[in-house]
């Protein structure tokens, strides 16, 4: 993910975009 300084709710929704790019580069 990337360090957030926003709101607690936006981090989350980073941290979860984050997580899917690293699931789409394993899967490649």
């Amino acid at each position: 993910g990337v360090p957030v300084t926003v709101r607690d709710t936006r981090g989350r929704e980073i941290d979860g975009a984050c997580g899917q790019l690293a699931a789409a580069e394993k899967s490649k």
